[in-house]
This record gives structure tokens, C-alpha cells and sequence, in this order.
């Protein structure tokens, strides 16, 4: 007589081992995902403020030099040309050590003087726009990378000031 084996309480068979793996599985991915993605979205952030305050800096570095030196005034080629400049967003201390480095791109628009029909100023001011550029990297292991050379997205900003001078008025 063959005995058949009843369920025994509290056991675990085949497909209940195999949901339980499954769900486990589910759960590491979706947490890892959601690391890696915090870091790339933390990463981005510091690159902008990085940007944000090297952009500043230059700009008010710019203006200031515009408004002390009158050579710099009186040089139409300034108002043209700028030199781009290359400055480093990564600090030594980013992703343990082991730094990629984000390099921004500081570029100038031409030097614009506004001069408006109402006052009969010859020059009522100033506007100067900077922008700097930078692609960041992707943190290996995320999704979405803009192709497979290892580049993310592409930001700009653009930063603008007027500004008159004491002497033109």
C-alpha cells in the first residue's frame, strides 16, 4: 500500500521558496536602483551649485573689471571676445575618493550697451550674459544615460546683469 504523504503544517514547498526568492529579488533591485538614482540626482546638484557659483564669481569679476579699468572700456575687442574659461565642478572628497572629472565651460555674450531714445544718453547701460556648460557623467548602474560613452545630461545656465556707470550720468 503506498502511503500518501500528507502537508504538514508550517512547511514550505517549491513555489512558496520560489515567490519568496522572487520577492526578494524584486526588492534588491528596486533598492539599489533607488541608491544609485539618489546618487546620480545628488551628484547633479553639487555640479550646479559648483557651476552656479563659479558662473557668479566670473560675472561679478567682469563687471567689476568693466566698470574700474577704462581701457577695458574704451577696447572695442573686449566688448567681442572673451576667452572661455574651464573650471572643475568635482571636489577631491566626491564618490569616496575616486573623482571624474565635470568640467564647466564659462563663456561671455558679447558686451551690450543699451541706449534708450527716451533719456539722450549716448550709453544709459550695460548688459553682460554669461553662461557656463558642463554634461555630467552617469553613476555606473544607472538607467537613462544619453548614450553608452558614459555622458549624462547636458545643463546650461545662464546668468545676466546690467549695471551703469557713475561717470555716464
Amino acid at each position: 500500500m503506498v502511503q500518501k504523504r500528507r502537508m504538514q503544517r508550517g512547511a514550505a514547498d517549491l513555489i512558496a521558496v520560489a515567490v519568496g526568492v522572487t520577492i526578494l529579488a524584486i526588492t534588491a533591485v528596486g533598492t539599489s536602483s533607488a541608491l544609485l538614482y539618489g546618487r546620480q540626482a545628488l551628484i547633479n546638484q553639487e555640479h550646479f551649485k559648483a557651476a552656479t557659483y563659479a558662473l557668479r564669481g566670473e560675472l561679478e569679476y567682469e563687471v567689476g573689471r568693466f566698470l574700474v579699468l577704462q581701457r577695458y572700456r574704451d577696447d572695442e575687442a573686449v566688448y567681442h571676445s572673451f576667452t572661455p574659461k574651464f573650471v572643475d565642478l568635482d571636489s577631491p572628497s566626491d564618490r569616496d575618493g575616486h573623482v571624474q572629472m565635470t568640467v564647466a565651460t564659462i563663456t561671455r555674450d558679447q558686451v551690450e550697451e543699451v541706449n534708450l531714445i527716451e533719456t539722450g544718453l549716448t550709453t544709459d547701460y550695460y548688459r553682460i550674459v554669461m553662461r557656463a556648460n558642463w554634461d555630467d557623467p552617469v553613476v555606473p548602474g544607472v538607467l537613462g544615460g544619453r548614450d553608452r560613452d558614459n555622458e549624462g545630461a547636458h545643463h546650461e545656465i545662464v546668468m545676466a546683469t546690467t549695471f551703469f556707470q557713475m561717470g555716464d550720468l
